[in-house]
């Protein structure tokens, strides 16, 4: 199986990597959630999984983009404020729409003991009971504040990932304890991460920031290789986004 991180409407790389994939013999995609946004064509993204049959889970960025149309549905009048959604919103249509709305929160391969999520899993939690909707957004958690999450960049109030330690905050993939693999996206890496656990399990972030000019990648399990292709096309038009990630472990 072959799980792709962040795409963020990256169009170029998503084929050219579906390419890679394909010609390691493997024929089982899936795509780990944040299909729109940021990058040049969100809609193709979107409709190239419909049109090759790409499953995949929800990414925040995927869950705000189908709240918004709906929206509109209720306030015809209603535009995103931010010209990064308004782009994306030009490149939608009802079928491209539904195809979000369809995704899952996670997805469980009991063959390969792995989990795909978008953000992460909150330990001790059963897959079918994990939070929603944060499940999609999880970076930093804490023990004694259940289904809230923090983010490894400074938030929109000026904390940093080391102030919020200091009250107790921590990755999330630090705290899991699971017996099953986490291949998850959302959180970005120069490379990719792979965390290893008490149990032997690993938790493997694959975004590695496209959108932002880094890479596309693709990871295969169960023999754990890394395919990736470099991006074409860096940040652009997308006034504040900050290029570089909080996420930099390794």
């Amino acid at each position: 199986v072959a799980f792709i991180g962040d795409i963020h409407g990256c169009i170029d790389e998503f084929k050219e990597l579906i390419e890679l994939i394909k010609a390691q013999g493997v024929t089982e995609i899936w795509h780990a959630g944040d299909l729109v946004d940021r990058g040049p064509d969100s809609g193709a993204v979107i409709q190239y999984c419909i049109d090759n049959s790409i499953p995949g889970v929800l990414g925040n960025h995927d869950a705000v983009i189908v709240s918004l149309w709906e929206n509109t549905l209720k306030r015809p009048e209603f535009k995103p404020r931010k010209a990064d959604k308004a782009r994306t919103f030009t490149q939608l249509n009802q079928e491209r729409i539904d195809y979000l709305k369809g995704l899952p929160l996670l997805y469980v391969f009991d063959d390969i003991q792995t989990v795909l999520v978008h953000g992460g899993l909150v330990n001790g939690v059963p897959f079918d009971q994990q939070p929603v909707p944060n499940v999609c957004r999880l970076q930093l958690i804490h023990p004694d504040h259940p289904g809230q999450t923090r983010w490894f960049n400074k938030d929109r109030k000026g904390v940093t990932e080391d102030e919020y330690r200091a009250q107790g905050w921590e990755r999330w993939y630090r705290l899991w304890e699971g017996d099953y693999n986490v291949v998850f996206g959302h959180s970005g890496f120069v490379k990719p991460l792979v965390y290893t656990n008490s149990k032997g399990a690993k938790c493997i972030g694959i975004d590695t920031g496209c959108c932002f000019g880094r890479t596309l990648t693709a990871l295969i399990m169960p023999d754990m290789t890394f395919l990736e292709v470099p991006a074409r096309n860096g940040l652009e038009d997308h006034t504040g986004f900050i290029p570089e990630y909080g996420g930099h472990e390794n």
